[in-house]
């Protein structure tokens, strides 16, 4: 399968998982102001 590089696959899920969290809180935040 030759090597993977570890250091670009982390950094590329942490940064999926970390603009995901921040879509949801401006979800979030919107839905609370919106009441």
């Amino acid at each position: 399968m030759g090597s993977v590089d570890w250091g670009t696959a982390g950094v590329s899920l942490l940064d999926r998982q970390l603009s995901g969290c921040y879509t949801f809180s401006l979800l979030l935040e919107a839905a609370v102001g919106a009441r």
